[in-house]
């Protein structure tokens, strides 16, 4: 009877209480030959929280998030819709600015909300399963600074 129950201790020590859950990593990925400062404005203020500044050819993790259950996680684009506005500096002193309404098509200052090029678009990150196992999936979003915004500032 001992060894029944020693031989159960020890089994139940083997196994796992793991639950389920997902990890979503999210990055700027700056692609272009320039360094950018990124801005974020809430209310006419910076919200230097956010803020942040990147190397040329770069990839920058900004935020990560874990949880329960085997779901795509939170990811950056989600915290950032309270925001006005994000403009990116180019070291060049050209400036880009992502607003988070519809502006003018004609307006050559900046992205609308629709494009797809805003970082405050949520179809602008792009969204990659880079690992599963029995418990755990890790997702990664990536939205992408590109010389296409670089030559869009200059304008």
């Amino acid at each position: 009877m001992k060894r029944l129950f020693l031989i159960v201790i020890i089994l139940s020590s083997c196994v796992t209480n793991d639950k389920e859950s997902s990890i979503t990593y999210s990055y700027i990925k700056n692609s272009t030959p320039f360094k950018v400062k990124v801005s974020f404005f809430k209310d006419g203020n910076t919200n230097s929280y956010f803020s942040t500044e990147m190397n040329a050819n770069s990839k920058q993790e900004v935020f990560y998030y874990k949880a329960r259950g085997k779901t795509v996680g939170l990811s950056y684009n989600k915290i950032i819709q309270a925001d006005d506005s994000i403009v990116f500096q180019f070291e060049t002193d050209t400036f880009l600015t992502h607003f988070n309404k519809q502006i003018d098509t004609i307006n050559k200052d900046g992205y609308g909300i629709t494009h797809p090029n805003n970082i405050l678009n949520p179809f602008s990150f792009k969204l990659s399963k880079i690992k599963e196992t029995k418990r755990t999936t890790t997702y990664e979003y990536v939205y992408e600074i590109t010389n296409q915004d670089f030559f869009k500032a200059r304008k």
